[in-house]
């Protein structure tokens, strides 16, 4: 299926903003890897997700597509939240240190590695997991204040779990700022001479 056939409404408009061998491939069936490239370089080039979705939702399963743009921020959100990225890369970084010299204990450094690894790669997909279970990290932090023995062991626990729980919030946030809101509308239409509900999709 080509991108005329999936119903784009202007497609000469949109056609008009896609490279040339782009188009091309467009035209003949593609593979899911294929269209997952496609839908990548069409919002960094800033087209909606609700265009990139009419564009190539009958290339692949429209679930498959559905489930893999609405963890691809658009253009406009990346230069707008990128900084702020950086900034929990640079807290989450100085967590991974504080862990290191405050317990010494591996499974809770490895954790903090691994956040770091899921946001310097833009993992957003992962964010609100690390988030969720960054209450069991803090939870563990809590029981290693109130029965720790160091005093700077202490000291250095209270400055991990406010740096977490920093981060945690600002990873809440641009989870919620930089992916966009998925609404399925289901409406009702004549098709073939029956009346079905069909379910539309809808970014926000």
């Amino acid at each position: 299926m080509g991108l005329y056939a999936n119903g784009f409404s202007d497609a000469s408009s949109f056609d008009s903003g896609i490279p040339l061998f782009l188009r091309e491939r467009m035209k003949d069936s593609m593979t899911e890897k294929e269209v997952k490239q496609a839908a990548i370089r069409l919002l960094k080039e800033g087209k909606s997700h609700q265009d990139v979705f009419q564009a190539l939702s009958l290339e692949i399963s429209k679930s498959k597509l559905l489930e893999f743009i609405r963890h691809i921020p658009s253009r406009r959100s990346v230069l707008k939240y990128d900084s702020l990225n950086g900034l929990v890369i640079l807290i989450l970084l100085s967590m991974v240190l504080v862990v290191f010299w405050a317990t010494e204990m591996f499974p809770m450094l490895v954790w903090s590695g691994l956040a770091l690894v899921v946001v310097l790669r833009r993992m957003y997909k992962y964010y609100l997991w690390i988030s969720g279970l960054s209450f069991f990290y803090i939870l563990s932090f809590l029981l290693i204040i109130l029965f720790g023995k160091s005093t700077t062991l202490n000291t250095l626990s209270f400055v991990a779990l406010g740096l977490n729980a920093l981060a945690v919030i600002l990873l809440s946030y641009l989870n919620m700022k930089m992916l966009p809101r998925v609404k399925l509308i289901k409406e009702r239409r004549r098709i073939e001479g029956v009346d079905r509900i069909v379910q539309r999709v809808n970014f926000e």
